[in-house]
């Protein structure tokens, strides 16, 4: 957390429990690549992880029932 807040970046440990992963947020590559050097140097494996421009989407489907199966 402290080499993240140092450097500007914004940061949200996440996961089961608050801390498998920690997320950062920037809008500087240049930032991101120096954060990568200092959390690597600092014992901890940087993912490099990419997103979906178009962001989260909900598709509705139909969905037949199953005769075969009994529902409660």
């Amino acid at each position: 957390t402290e080499i993240v807040t140092e450097m500007g970046i914004a940061y949200k440990p996440s996961g089961a429990g608050g801390g498998d992963i920690g997320v950062c947020f920037s809008e500087s590559p240049a930032l991101f690549a120096e954060l990568n050097k200092e959390i690597h140097k600092a014992g901890f494996e940087p993912l490099d992880l990419t997103y979906e421009p178009q962001g989260l989407q909900m598709e509705l489907k139909e969905v037949k029932a199953c005769e075969d199966v009994t529902y409660s």
